[in-house]
């Protein structure tokens, strides 16, 4: 063999490990890229939770909170009643939360609440909060809240004209989870 068939094969063998290397390398980077994507979205779902758990924040949950478990004797005692129409409990559970929010003044608690969570489920929508911890941190949490409190979510729909209204509280706290789709 030649020097310079040789020099030419060896050029071939250097071109190709170059081409290898480069690929490895872009695939790496692309990793570490996803990687750190992922890291900032659990990052952001962990803000999220601290700021629930904050005490300012706090204080308006406690505040509404509070009053529903005084109430919930009244509340149980018209969704358990055998005398009316279920047409006739709605009606009655509907009036007893929007009048509990109304005596007590507990409309800028819960909006500050429902925000919150609404925040949440865009952050999940548009990738930057991470689901799987979104819904373990808040699940729970937004669906109780949507439905124990829809009665008053739905009044402001009306009185405000706007169905649109908490959507994202309603759309992503009473989806079922991937984990149980798969099911």
């Amino acid at each position: 063999m030649s020097w310079d068939d040789l020099k030419t094969k060896s050029d071939i063998i250097t071109s190709w490990i170059t081409v290898i290397g480069l690929l490895v390398g872009a695939a790496f980077a692309v990793y570490e890229f996803y990687e750190s994507k992922e890291k900032d979205r659990i990052e952001r779902t962990f803000k999220f939770y601290s700021d629930f758990h904050a005490p300012e924040f706090q204080r308006s949950k406690d505040k509404f909170e509070t009053q529903w478990v005084k109430n919930s004797p009244t509340a149980a005692k018209i969704l358990n009643a055998t005398d009316i129409s279920p047409e006739q409990k709605n009606q009655k559970y509907s009036e007893n939360v929007i009048s509990q929010i109304n005596t007590f003044q507990l409309h800028s608690d819960l909006i500050k609440v429902i925000v919150f969570l609404e925040n949440v489920a865009v952050c999940v929508k548009l990738r930057l909060c991470d689901e799987a911890s979104a819904r373990e941190f808040f699940g729970t949490y937004g669906k109780n809240l949507f439905r124990t409190y829809y009665p008053y979510i739905n009044d402001l729909r009306n009185k405000w004209k706007d169905q649109n209204f908490a959507r994202s509280l309603e759309t992503f706290y009473n989806a079922p989870t991937k984990a149980k789709d798969a099911r």
